[in-house]
């Protein structure tokens, strides 16, 4: 696995583990790493990062769509406009 592209802040959540970094923790220079061990900061960061299914575009826990040229869609979020909003599309063929 490797990032698509930069972002600005990675987590990962294990049990009651939280992993934080100021870049991709799967990247090759995820800077400064940090460890917390407690189980209710887990569950609240656990739920608040949770995506909710938005106008048809799968959330955490479900299935990518299939696009028609067989390739699994990805989901983009855009922050700013003109196109803000939650989208699913494919890298392979744009649509």
């Amino acid at each position: 696995m490797h990032p698509l592209k930069r972002c600005r802040e990675s987590l990962v959540i294990s049990d009651s583990v939280v992993w934080a970094a100021q870049a991709p923790i799967l990247g090759g220079t995820q800077g400064l790493l940090l460890r917390t061990d407690h189980s209710a900061l887990a569950q609240a960061v656990r739920r608040q990062s949770l995506r909710r299914s938005v106008r048809g575009v799968p959330g955490t826990g479900q299935h990518p769509e299939r696009c028609g040229c067989g390739s699994l869609r990805i989901r983009v979020e855009i922050a700013g406009e003109p196109k803000a909003g939650v989208y699913s599309e494919c890298r392979k063929c744009g649509r």
